[in-house]
């Protein structure tokens, strides 16, 4: 599959995973730059790859922006941004998310939760796309229009909280769905394989005791920057004005 980027973000502390991740992905490897927040694991498998390690902890952000900053320099279009905690079981997701983007002009998508599903919305050519309340954040979208128009992801935050910020900067954009409907693509469950996390050692950064230090930044970044919590952003459009939004976004060349 030509024309598509992907990034792979790993902290370098589960090697199973990330072994088990880029096995799923052999079919692309000149596709696939892997950005390692922490010092690369020793395994024969990256060798194969471009490989990136922030020694000193760069966080999520930062990581993935060192990715965007590499794609958009090259005829790449479509961007991907992938957790090394999941296997690709069908490269099919890949076709899905960008037939979202062909057929909906809708540049930010992500990994949808299931059991969260809002509202389908039927669009031209009788094509329908799922919108959630939550995503999980192990796989995104993204266009490389979308980092022309939005930019990159906001590095204040430690892990936590920069797709929810991105995708709300994505929707004021009018690029995306409004926030709080995030546009996803069908089947995921069957293309994605979720793995369990059993890391080989605990990394500095990311202890469990570091967790709600982390969120709680996360937490006042966002409130900075739109004046509002992510609860109170999630209902402020009625399904009419999701549906006409989408429309015009679809509507448009």
């Amino acid at each position: 599959m030509q024309n598509i980027g992907i990034i792979l973000y790993t902290q370098g502390n589960n090697y199973k995973n990330l072994t088990k991740c880029l096995e799923s992905l052999s079919d692309f490897k000149d596709n696939i730059m892997v950005v390692c927040d922490g010092q690369l694991p020793r395994l024969d498998i990256i060798n194969d790859y471009n490989c990136v390690e922030f020694r000193k902890t760069d966080h999520f952000a930062g990581c993935v922006n060192h990715g965007l900053r590499h794609f958009i320099k090259t005829d790449v279009e479509h961007i991907f941004i992938i957790n090394d905690n999941i296997m690709v079981l069908d490269s099919a997701v890949f076709d899905e998310f960008i037939k979202v983007n062909d057929y909906t002009n809708l540049d930010f998508i992500v990994d949808g939760n299931s059991d969260k599903k809002r509202l389908t919305v039927e669009l031209k050519d009788d094509y329908s796309v799922t919108l959630v309340s939550e995503f999980d954040g192990y796989i995104s979208y993204l266009n490389k229009n979308t980092v022309k128009k939005v930019g990159f992801l906001d590095e204040r935050y430690r892990t936590t909280f920069e797709l929810l910020d991105y995708y709300k900067r994505s929707a004021d954009a009018g690029i995306t769905t409004p926030f709080g409907w995030f546009a996803t693509v069908g089947g995921m469950d069957v293309n994605i394989y979720k793995q369990t996390n059993s890391p080989n050692f605990e990394h500095k950064q990311f202890s469990k005791d570091g967790v709600e230090d982390r969120i709680i930044r996360g937490m006042k970044v966002f409130k900075l920057k739109f004046k509002a919590m992510v609860n109170e952003l999630t209902n402020i459009f009625s399904q009419k004005d999701v549906v006409n939004k989408m429309k015009n976004i679809a509507s448009r060349k």
